[in-house]
């Protein structure tokens, strides 16, 4: 008798909690669409890519502040990051010096490239 009573026991407790898993009303299952549900995290600010002929013309303004900046693909990917402290709201002497620190250069250099960076491709 006793190896028949646990399997037993075994299977009310499976039923028992299936039957305190929730409602089938459909009505409990949907998503809130109360105005005041949505979330109020901000949106995070586009930011722009250059196309060819922006990317070509900011390669060359880089280059003509520091040599041989602007040849790599990084330099663009930071020069988007510029264009971002700007979306963000950031003055330009903070922008200047996040890019002095992302271009590893002065930040009178990181100013230029601030001004290059709004001039081509981020307005």
């Amino acid at each position: 008798m006793r190896s028949f009573a646990m399997p037993a026991i075994a299977a009310v407790a499976v039923f028992a909690l299936a039957g305190c898993g929730g409602s089938d009303d459909k009505a409990d299952s949907k998503p809130s669409t109360a105005p005041g549900s949505a979330s109020s995290t901000p949106a995070a600010p586009a930011v722009p890519s250059p196309d060819e002929a922006q990317a070509e013309a900011l390669t060359t303004v880089l280059d003509t502040l520091k040599p041989g900046l602007g040849s790599d693909d990084k330099d663009l990917s930071n020069a988007r990051n510029v264009c971002l402290d700007l979306k963000q709201g950031k003055d330009d002497a903070t922008a200047a010096k996040n890019a002095a620190a992302r271009y590893g250069t002065d930040e009178v250099t990181a100013a230029g490239i601030v001004a290059a960076v709004k001039a081509s491709f981020c307005s």
